[in-house]
């Protein structure tokens, strides 16, 4: 025997609601609305759609006499109820803040940053490398083109060395024509000097003598 329900199946009602109100929530959840009017327009949507519409599909079901379907949207419909209230005490506090901080001078609505952060990746340090052609260039300065012994440059840069020996740097430093080594035949070189051309880069591009302001 089919049943005679009052009103028309409620679940797609609740659906929409549902749909609207996480795609309200979207922008926020990404971070790209965190602004009182972007909180506060999601949390209208939030009671609206995501609680006024399952609210309306759980009093329909109950009508209908589907205890499952009514029972599940009238609950959605009162989390959907703290989320809007919950978005819009975010943004009053927020609107507070940006409202008191400016003229008091310091925090009276504390602002919390974001519960995970991405780690950031660690970036190209240049002063290691900087730092070992500048202690051949010193070298160059006081004594012209004679050569720098590995054991003084690498003492010059051990602040910068952070544990790790300056021979790679010195290879793709030689690689590149900035040094020159005193004893290219030998697996390690003895000494380095700095090459003309290496001296002329350092000088116009690191430490800019071209630049007259």
């Amino acid at each position: 025997m089919a049943r005679n329900e009052p009103f028309a199946g409620p679940t797609p009602l609740g659906l929409i609601g549902l749909a609207v109100g996480c795609a309200a929530l979207t922008p926020v959840a990404l971070g790209f609305r965190l602004t009182p009017a972007g909180l506060k327009t999601a949390a209208v949507m939030c009671l609206l759609f995501g609680a006024g519409c399952q609210l309306l599909a759980g009093l329909t079901g109950f009508a209908n006499k589907n205890l499952c379907g009514a029972t599940l949207f009238t609950a959605f419909a009162f989390i959907w109820t703290l989320n809007w209230w919950v978005l819009g005490a975010l943004s009053l506090w927020i609107a507070f803040a940006l409202l008191v901080h400016p003229t008091a001078g310091r925090v009276v609505f504390p602002i919390a940053g974001p519960v995970f952060r991405a780690q950031a990746r660690p970036g190209f340090d240049p002063s290691r490398r900087r730092a070992i052609f500048a202690a051949p260039y010193r070298h160059w300065q006081a004594n012209g083109f004679r050569p720098l012994p590995i054991a003084e440059l690498e003492s010059a840069v051990a602040p910068h060395a952070a544990g790790r020996a300056a021979g790679p740097q010195l290879e793709y430093l030689a690689e590149l024509g900035g040094l020159v080594a005193a004893h290219p035949g030998e697996s390690a070189p003895a000494a380095v000097r700095p090459s003309p051309a290496g001296i002329g880069f350092f000088e116009q591009v690191v430490l800019r003598k071209d630049r007259f302001a």
